[in-house]
């Protein structure tokens, strides 16, 4: 039996995805990117009065997030621009990533976020879609499989975040450091998603349509089942590019845009 979906809209509503922002105090041409986006879909939401807009952050937003008690120019300024969105009635929706699985009920509550659950079922018009952040189908890589399952324990989330911000901070660099140079030596098969796990999760969640990101890979892989019926978007990560999904009307647009 298939899930019951989460969240459920019309043809009407026009959904935006965007996920692997990486937000940090190094990159403020990406924080000036964001705003920029942000301020596009006030603008845009101002002149259709008709169609409701929906907002979707699926993980990475922040290249690292280590306790909502951690406050930064970069973080206000971010909540801030979300807040002046949620203003207009846009609902914003938020899932973990693996850079920012910490961020709280607080944290989502000062950014007028709902968290969603990872993977989450949401339905347009009685089209099942899968939602999330993507790292969950990477079961190759077996090293990250254990070290997502180790931080994602609550055990170790309340032990982390009882240590200090200094400590905290020390511990997400050296995690990132190794991070980064592990997955130098990994080839591209084994830090790409595992096809039989994609099939498995969309087959358990009754859906044929997978939205994801994590990958850094972008790019609308119809016909990815015998049936040629399920199709699987990967949204791109922002760097030199920005990307996002808009899903309206029954179409699907996959673009970027400079940064």
């Amino acid at each position: 039996m298939s899930q019951s979906p989460e969240l459920t809209f019309t043809q009407q509503d026009r959904l935006v995805f965007i996920s692997d922002l990486h937000l940090h105090e190094s990159r403020s041409d990406l924080s000036e990117a964001f705003q920029r986006f942000i301020s596009d879909l006030a603008e845009s939401n101002l002149s259709n009065t008709s169609e409701k807009l929906f907002l979707f952050i699926l993980g990475d937003f922040f290249e690292a997030w280590i306790g909502d008690d951690h406050k930064t120019d970069l973080i206000r300024q971010t909540f801030s621009c979300l807040n002046n969105l949620a203003k207009q009635g846009v609902q914003i929706y938020f899932m973990h990533g693996n850079r920012d699985f910490l961020v709280g009920k607080s944290a989502c509550e000062q950014a007028n976020m709902k968290l969603l659950p990872e993977p989450t079922v949401i339905e347009v018009d009685q089209e099942r879609i899968v939602i999330l952040h993507g790292d969950s189908l990477c079961t190759d890589d077996t090293e990250y499989m254990v070290f997502r399952n180790t931080v994602r324990h609550p055990a170790w989330q309340h032990t982390f975040l009882e240590k200090s911000i200094d400590e905290r901070k020390a511990i997400a660099r050296s995690l990132r450091d190794k991070s980064k140079s592990l997955s130098k030596e990994k080839s591209l098969e084994i830090t790409d998603v595992n096809l039989l796990e994609v099939d498995r999760v969309m087959q358990d969640s009754d859906c044929d349509l997978m939205i994801h990101g994590h990958t850094h890979r972008p790019k609308t892989h119809n016909n990815i089942d015998t049936d040629g019926r399920k199709t699987r978007i990967v949204l791109g990560d922002w760097n030199k590019l920005g990307w996002a999904l808009t899903l309206h009307k029954g179409e699907q647009n996959l673009y970027s845009f400079p940064v």
